[in-house]
């Protein structure tokens, strides 16, 4: 079962097939997560999905070793892939980034 104890948006794709769920789950961060409609689909955690794309050590440092990190759907620009938004704060980057990514959903 799913708890949404703070804040959730969603973001249907544009066939209706999946949705993207933004889960602001404390203050300091968040998931995205798609689930498809299929009854078998186990839903996909786009944030582990991206730091596998992602083999710059200082990049993956910005995103893992800050304290405040979070990451959100912004908009599905076609029936598989989602841009979405990470940013955050910490000791790693005291003054904040901002950065934006794209996940492409493996075929259903």
């Amino acid at each position: 079962m799913l708890d949404y104890g703070r804040q959730v948006e969603g973001l249907w794709s544009p066939d209706s097939k999946s949705i993207a769920v933004t889960d602001y789950i404390g203050s300091n961060v968040s998931q995205c997560l798609i689930f498809s409609t299929g009854m078998d689909a186990s839903p996909v955690d786009v944030w582990d999905e991206i730091l596998r794309g992602i083999a710059n050590e200082k990049e993956r440092a910005r995103l893992l070793k800050n304290d405040h990190v979070y990451i959100a759907g912004v908009r599905w620009t076609n029936s598989m892939t989602l841009k979405v938004r990470v940013w955050g704060h910490g000791d790693v980057s005291p003054a904040g980034f901002q950065r934006y990514y794209t996940f492409t959903q493996k075929p259903r």
